[in-house]
């Protein structure tokens, strides 16, 4: 249950988060799929891809 709590709560503050992520980007003239490029690569960094090869 606890944990439920916990990723419901991670979830409320991080969908903000890339909203206002998104608008400073289109603030200056860039595309807001820049998020999703940045936040893959800061996933690949913290997983270890290897263990599961």
């Amino acid at each position: 249950m606890r944990w439920q709590l916990s990723g419901l709560i991670s979830l409320a503050l991080m969908i903000p988060n890339i909203a206002v992520g998104v608008r400073c980007l289109h603030d200056v003239n860039k595309s807001g799929w820049w998020m999703l490029i940045v936040f893959i690569s800061r996933c690949r960094k913290t997983t270890d891809f290897r263990r599961w090869i």
